[in-house]
């Protein structure tokens, strides 16, 4: 009788470890989440610049000739791409965000 006893009083005691730890992780990831989603609003703008890209280009291709021309177009190209690729990002931490916590 008494190894039944034992056995029902490890086993609530690591069920009441699991909630205990269960209930601390999600308070971890509910305090990271708002801070994520604070530095998120307050530190990240982006906007769309193709009409002030289409501005500069025109800049470049009027202020440089030859290969520099074609060196800092391309460079200006990569950039936008990186740009674009950085934009997306933002939006699938915002949309994993949201999704897991119910925030915005």
């Amino acid at each position: 009788m008494d190894d039944l006893t034992e056995w029902w009083e490890d086993f609530w005691e690591t069920q009441s470890q699991k909630k205990e730890l269960k209930s601390n992780i999600k308070a971890d990831l509910e305090t990271k989440a708002a801070f994520f989603k604070a530095y998120l609003q307050h530190c990240y703008a982006l906007h769309s610049l193709s009409e002030k890209h289409r501005g500069i280009l025109s800049k470049i291709e009027n202020s440089f000739d030859g290969e520099a021309n074609e060196a800092l177009g391309l460079r200006f190209e990569e950039n936008s791409k990186q740009l674009e690729q950085l934009d997306k990002m933002y939006e699938n931490v915002k949309d994993s965000i949201k999704t897991k916590s119910g925030f915005w």
